[in-house]
């Protein structure tokens, strides 16, 4: 599972590994636009945190878990999310 886990992370990387990587190479002493570090650590966050949460799962009821969508907002305003929907977005 975690497997999956570190592809997906890997794919949005990759996303900002080309940015990165061209800018070095045009002028070394460019740095890394602040929006990219900040979205290359939350991915790493977030990452760490679905495969710690997979790791933890118990039995298959605690995975099952992991997938299902719950309202953590109020009846008014629902807000769905799941241990293992959301990434975070690149702005």
């Amino acid at each position: 599972m975690t497997i999956n886990i570190k592809k997906s992370n890997g794919k949005r990387w990759e996303i900002t590994e080309v940015i990165t990587v061209i800018r070095k190479a045009e002028d070394s002493e460019s740095t890394i636009p602040s929006n990219i570090a900040t979205y290359r650590a939350a991915v790493r966050t977030r990452s760490n945190e679905m495969e710690a949460a997979i790791d933890g799962a118990a039995d298959a009821a605690a995975m099952e878990a992991l997938y299902t969508y719950t309202n953590t907002g109020t009846e008014e305003n629902p807000v769905y999310t799941r241990p293992l929907g959301e990434w975070p977005e690149l702005s």
